[in-house]
């Protein structure tokens, strides 16, 4: 259902001014509403969540932003996020630091007109380390169009580079690079990894250090760079021909019709005999080749070969390289770094967002940073009703590079807690949790509790296993209690 076009002006962020359409929508004490755009940048506590606006709005459809620019996409809220993302016609500014502003259909346009330098015509740049500079350039790979960033800092004798694809034409795409460095004569040269080509995010930075290239060059006196630009199926095709232990040929006749994945066990067949993947079973009943009936049949034979095949992870097109059996493959795409996650906040906050576990973190600083346990300190009010009701609550923490998930419960007068890795089931067990309960009323006790992490749970999953948990009970820990209950969090491996 469309918004009416004379209900839109009642329907907009009071700070950015666009329609209500990003979800968290917050309000504050004056009634006037927010937008999840702009929500990041609250620090007032007055501010509440619009649930029931929410609950109303993400069955109707919104216009895009960009409908002044020429988008005609009319979007529920769930999908605004990513389209805002790669939108064609998004405003974007000039990267070059002039006054133009426009959408990505006319980037290149204005580039031909106002920097023609800017543009690498044949992906070559040269590398100076004489001054600190920090640069951009356009660059066409097959019509689509990238920003080459360059930021050389002399103090650290470093070069970042990194790119960003605009996706004018294709959203779905995506798209690494590599950097290859070479001295003028071209009789050395120097390959780095390929990088992602999504963001300019850090992990997608290739850092190219002045005394190891030198080095390497065998110190020339001049340094050519050249960017290389692919679609990340080139590296899956790659991919194939370099995994030996991988039948493409035999996996070729489980691929399902459906969704086109190969089939792990369970494998079903219409009573033809075509076969499809279970999943894909639960929801149609008629097989999309012959139009026949699909039924509870089992192809118990195709079964027991499938179990002797090797399978690659299904997001392998996005860069996975884990291929295994079926068993050990169905718990890696459950939690595989390349594919879509949900939100693990779900189950505490109702948040619909999904995306790839590299995301998840900054995630949860843009949507829900008051769950974010950034010191290992936790206080938690105790008001007269406190011990009369249930309390849940849940904070996502990061040691090293690995993302946690703290349950916390009281509940019949008993404290729990559990800790979860958000990633790889098999590499919870690597690590520990500590709970200490600070004595609040200056008697120098302490109350400690360390456990094994567990594998990512659903909420109501969290403490059905004693052996997954700790727990204290009320009268064990009513001496430590003032009007604060106050426990540190520590994760050790």
């Amino acid at each position: 259902m469309l918004i009416p076009q004379e209900a839109l002006n009642s329907v907009k962020c009071n700070l950015c001014d666009k329609f209500l359409s990003y979800f968290p929508i917050y309000t504050c004490e004056k009634n006037l509403p927010i937008c999840g755009r702009c929500s990041a940048i609250l620090n007032d506590t007055n501010f509440r969540r619009a649930t029931l606006f929410e609950q109303v709005a993400q069955y109707l459809k919104f216009p895009c932003i960009y409908h002044t620019a020429g988008c005609v996409e009319n979007l529920f809220p769930d999908e605004v996020p990513n389209h805002e993302e790669n939108c064609p016609y998004k405003i974007i500014a000039c990267s070059q630091e002039c006054m133009w502003q426009g959408s990505v259909n006319e980037l290149l346009e204005h580039f031909e007109d106002t920097h023609p330098n800017a543009i690498l015509r044949n992906s070559e740049f040269e590398i100076s380390f004489l001054n600190s500079y920090d640069t951009y350039s356009l660059v066409v790979y097959e019509d689509e169009l990238f920003s080459f960033k360059r930021k050389f800092d002399i103090t650290e004798n470093v070069l970042k580079c990194s790119v960003f694809c605009y996706k004018m034409l294709d959203p779905v795409t995506k798209y690494n690079y590599k950097i290859v460095v070479q001295n003028g004569t071209g009789t050395e040269s120097v390959e780095f990894a390929p990088k992602s080509a999504d963001t300019f995010l850090e992990e997608n930075v290739t850092e190219i250090s002045v005394e190891n290239i030198r080095d390497r060059l065998k110190d020339p006196s001049v340094i050519i760079g050249t960017i290389q630009i692919f679609d990340q199926k080139e590296v899956s095709s790659l991919k194939k021909k370099l995994n030996p232990d991988i039948n493409f040929e035999m996996l070729a006749e489980l691929e399902c019709p459906v969704c086109l994945h190969y089939i792990i066990p369970p494998i079903f067949q219409c009573v033809t005999g075509h076969s499809i993947c279970g999943t894909c079973k639960e929801q149609i009943t008629q097989c999309p080749l012959c139009q026949q009936d699909i039924k509870n049949t089992q192809n118990f034979t195709l079964e027991k070969m499938a179990f002797l095949l090797t399978y690659p992870c299904m997001n392998s097109e996005n860069g996975c390289d884990f291929a295994d059996k079926p068993g050990k493959l169905k718990q890696h795409q459950k939690y595989c770094l390349y594919g879509t996650h949900h939100c693990p906040l779900k189950d505490y906050e109702s948040c619909k967002w999904k995306g790839s576990a590299k995301n998840i973190y900054r995630h949860i600083q843009d949507v829900h940073h008051d769950n974010m346990l950034e010191v290992d300190t936790v206080r938690l009010f105790l008001d007269g009703a406190y011990f009369q009701q249930e309390e849940n609550t849940c904070y996502i923490m990061k040691y090293a590079e690995a993302i946690f998930k703290l349950h916390y419960r009281y509940y019949r007068e008993c404290f729990y807690w559990a800790m979860q890795l958000i990633g790889p089931p098999e590499e919870a067990k690597n690590y520990k949790f500590e709970i200490d309960i600070c004595d609040n009323n200056n008697n120098s006790r302490r109350l400690f509790l360390r456990n094994f992490c567990s594998s990512l749970k659903e909420k109501d999953d969290s403490f059905t296993d004693p052996d997954q948990y700790v727990f204290l009970t009320l009268n064990q820990i009513r001496s430590f209690l003032s009007e604060m209950l106050t426990f540190t969090v520590r994760i050790v491996k």
